[in-house]
């Protein structure tokens, strides 16, 4: 069986070999809206920035997100893709009763992971199959490492979309993944895993530089996966990080975002 070549090369994280910064990330979410009626305009124009916010938070498939049916794995023999054989499963995505909402963050348990074969689970564990609990701050102050804060704005579209449109209990986006996919594509330009490896890049080159913590967060099976995403930046580690990476759209954009949610 041939595999689909094209569609491997432009999904692949792989291939995307600069870190944007997260000011960059959020101005490629909030620079158009898909057109819908009246009635839905603001809902589902809330709903999109909230799951491309999350994706970008979490780095997570868009099954994992929006659900969906994972009906193939491709994988490779040497340099030759293969389709690895594994059995259809409806994946139900991130749910509402896993979300909790804090003060200070917002807080995420039970994620699941959907490139898992049972063969993997009953090796590793049902833990391999499912992220850790996952934080991410609404407080400028929760983090000692600066550069979380980053994380801010994006966290905030996230909870606009909770408290004033998300569904009380049950499935969280109203769409599943192949529709995320065109959502993705029509607002950014970009296909998910773009997201999902500017994710990765910001997370291990900022947030958590231990290849091996990084792995656990993201659930990869082998922390040698991440040197991928791993640049050299000499600013980085600068006493001042703003110094090294703009600081001063955070709090204009959570202001926009309080005052939309007032």
């Amino acid at each position: 069986m041939n595999a689909p070549h094209q569609t491997l090369s432009r999904r692949t994280v792989k291939t995307i070999t600069e870190t944007w910064p997260p000011k960059k990330i959020y101005q490629l979410i909030q620079q158009k809206e898909i057109e819908y009626s009246p009635e839905h305009q603001q809902a589902y124009t809330c709903e999109n920035r909230a799951y491309l916010a999350l994706s970008y938070l979490t780095g997570s498939r868009v099954t994992e997100l929006c659900g969906g049916i994972q009906r193939k794995i491709w994988g490779y023999n040497g340099n030759e893709p293969i389709e690895l054989k594994v059995p259809n499963k409806d994946h139900q995505g991130i749910q509402r009763e896993n979300i909790v909402i804090t003060p200070k963050w917002i807080e995420i348990n039970n994620l699941p992971v959907v490139k898992r074969s049972q063969k993997v689970i009953d090796k590793y564990g049902p833990h391999i199959a499912q992220r850790p609990q996952l934080i991410y701050p609404l407080d400028p102050k929760l983090n000692e490492n600066k550069y979380y804060q980053q994380w801010i704005p994006f966290t905030y579209l996230f909870l606009e979309f909770l408290e004033k449109y998300a569904p009380a209990k049950g499935k969280l986006f109203r769409f599943r993944d192949s529709q995320a996919w065109r959502i993705t594509n029509q607002l950014t330009g970009y296909y998910p895993n773009f997201m999902r490896a500017q994710a990765s890049r910001f997370h291990i080159n900022y947030l958590e530089t231990d290849s091996v913590q990084h792995a656990r967060y993201m659930r990869r099976m082998d922390p040698k996966s991440a040197m991928v995403y791993i640049d050299y930046d000499s600013k980085k580690n600068f006493t001042n990080p703003e110094e090294a990476m703009s600081f001063e759209w955070i709090s204009t954009e959570v202001e926009k975002i309080k005052n939309r949610m007032a």
